[in-house]
């Protein structure tokens, strides 16, 4: 059987340079209907960049982030990946 797959892969590009990919699942999208209290958008480009980052927060702390959302949301650079292009 395949590698199951989320809905969307994205990279984090962090402050010290670093590139972090996180792969967003059906968790974060429950995890962000509960913490904002809406159904979010079927496309990534149409959520506000507080619901975007909280997405990929949330699939960061699968791969170990411990840091409460803002300190995170302060390393974090710069996203790519979205709009279906493939980092370079």
């Amino acid at each position: 059987m395949s590698k199951i797959q989320g809905l969307h892969q994205l990279t984090l590009v962090l402050e010290d340079g670093t590139k972090k990919e996180v792969t967003l699942r059906p968790v974060d999208f429950v995890a962000l209907e509960r913490k904002f209290g809406q159904r979010p958008a079927s496309e990534l480009e149409k959520l506000s960049f507080e619901e975007l980052m909280y997405l990929c927060w949330s699939a960061s702390k699968r791969t170990g982030v411990t840091d409460d959302f803002d300190k995170w949301l302060n390393t974090v650079a710069t996203i790519d990946g979205l709009g279906g292009v493939d980092p370079e």
